[in-house]
């Protein structure tokens, strides 16, 4: 014995089935113009910049917490892929792009030559240094 499922109906079964008051409502959510010639120009305007990560500005975020807390070696100062940011002073490389600090301080980040970006840690001076 084959058990039917559930009835499936058309649009226009639902327009001449439904009461009155649900004809009223139905697809009252839609703008029967569409969208505005403005909301398609900030849609088109926008299209570009869709893929990008929301968070652009992380790498400024993660300096300001480096500055306030201060390295210490071995800490991980950028995670990369590639050379975006090259290794300054008091930092090095590892195979993977890594860059770490080498010496306890506070980071500070250079812009170099074209469009390089040198990260350094300053390092902490002791009291017999001062």
């Amino acid at each position: 014995m084959i058990v039917p499922g559930p009835r499936t109906w058309t649009e226009k079964e639902i327009a001449l089935n439904a009461p009155a008051e649900l004809k009223a409502r139905l697809f009252a959510n839609e703008n029967p113009f569409g969208p505005s010639d403005k909301a398609k120009k900030a849609i088109m305007e926008a299209m570009p910049k869709s893929y990008q990560y929301p968070f652009m500005f992380l790498q400024d975020l993660y300096q300001k917490i480096a500055d306030h807390e201060g390295i210490k070696p071995g800490n991980i100062l950028v995670r990369q892929v590639g050379t975006r940011v090259h290794a300054g002073r008091g930092v090095e490389m590892g195979r993977d792009f890594t860059l770490y600090a080498v010496v306890e301080g506070t980071v500070k980040y250079q812009k170099g030559r074209g469009d390089r970006v040198y990260v350094h840690v300053e390092p902490v001076k002791t009291q017999a240094q001062a």
